[in-house]
């Protein structure tokens, strides 16, 4: 049980996290700031503060798996990113391209419109299963084994 508590508080945690601190930036920057001209296509700077981000969302997902469910969460935890993550790769790959962007756009609607490059999409999957394995390893080793 305990093992399954860490990984679904650590998976909120990485969710949460990681929705607040785009949310954040995305309301910081505007649309014009986040996408390339008159597109949903993220710039460069958008694609490296998402991977930085994902980066610190799963340290913490990581950490908080281990103190709550042990090294067992903190695998589980990394496997799951890894699956929901190449699912979620794998659905956008097939996706048309969105029209063209025009104006203020919500942060909802940027995010249902936007085309992220498989590439950088994959680095984000990479980057946070490596990153849970990382918190995991942060965590001090008084937690359930």
């Amino acid at each position: 049980m305990k093992t399954l508590v860490g990984v679904i508080l650590g998976y909120l945690v990485m969710f949460v996290t990681l929705f607040v601190l785009l949310s954040a930036l995305y309301a910081a920057l505007g649309p014009d700031g986040v996408f390339l001209p008159k597109s949903y296509t993220p710039s460069a700077g958008w694609i490296i503060f998402m991977q930085v981000g994902q980066m610190v969302a799963a340290l913490a997902a990581g950490y908080v798996a281990y103190k709550l469910g042990g090294l067992k969460s903190g695998i589980w935890l990394a496997s799951l990113v890894l699956i929901f993550g190449v699912a979620s790769v794998l659905v956008t790959l097939g996706q048309p391209a969105a029209e063209a962007r025009e104006g203020q756009v919500a942060v909802f609607d940027a995010m249902a419109k936007a085309r992220t490059p498989a590439w950088a999409s994959l680095l984000q999957v990479a980057i946070g299963v490596v990153s849970v394995l990382f918190g995991v390893k942060l965590a001090p080793t008084d937690a359930p084994k």
